[in-house]
């Protein structure tokens, strides 16, 4: 599936992203969204109903961003350390731009709303665990190429994509609220490669 074009909708998802990933749910209003693209708020509720509509859409959004890096990572002919590897600079590689846009490192925008309001809107929540899933489904298949190649054992495999993906959130909450980026660079990756059991950085 394509990412929108460039229209009304899609400057108001771009700009909901941006604010709401730099900043919070909370802290953001319809009227600093439609002030960033440069729409008349009767433009937003043409089409969408809420900012938590919007928020959804973003997040989705973001998913069709990601996947296609994602895929090409899991799907090249290097070894599983390497595809590992590539994932852990792709997230640096994300925070970096982030920093240098808005001057915030700003985690994941997953974890960053499906934490502040998953006890009020069960929607973004259930966004929010679905992309989590989805996430964690690539780390299953480095991991089963890694027993593929006999270099890790094959039982367990689920259980250490669920560990790497949340030492992954946490290291990501930990650059954001630092401001740094040293908690999603080498250390990530040497904290991945361990509990994959795929062996130490070098």
């Amino acid at each position: 599936m394509a990412r929108l074009p460039s229209t009304t909708k899609r400057t108001l998802i771009d700009a909901a992203h941006d604010l709401i990933w730099a900043n919070s749910y909370a802290h953001v209003s319809v009227e600093d969204i439609c002030r960033k693209a440069g729409v008349q708020k009767g433009s937003f509720y043409h089409f969408f109903a809420s900012k938590a509509e919007l928020a959804a859409a973003a997040l989705e959004d973001h998913w069709l961003e990601l996947e296609p890096k994602l895929e090409a990572i899991v799907s090249t002919n290097k070894t599983p350390r390497a595809q590992l590897r590539a994932l852990c600079r792709e997230i640096l590689a994300k925070q970096q731009t982030a920093l240098e846009t808005t001057g915030m490192v700003c985690g994941c925008p997953y974890v960053t709303v499906g934490s502040e309001i998953s006890s009020s809107n069960a929607d973004l929540r259930t966004i929010s665990c679905t992309m989590s899933d989805r996430i964690c489904s690539y780390l299953e298949r480095i991991l089963r190429h890694g027993a593929r190649d006999g270099l890790i054992p094959a039982r367990g495999i689920k259980t250490r994509a669920q560990q790497m993906h949340i030492y992954i959130i946490g290291a990501m909450m930990q650059a954001r609220i630092t401001n740094r980026l040293e908690a999603v660079g080498a250390p990530l990756e040497a904290a991945l490669l361990a509990i994959s059991g795929l062996g130490a950085a070098r």
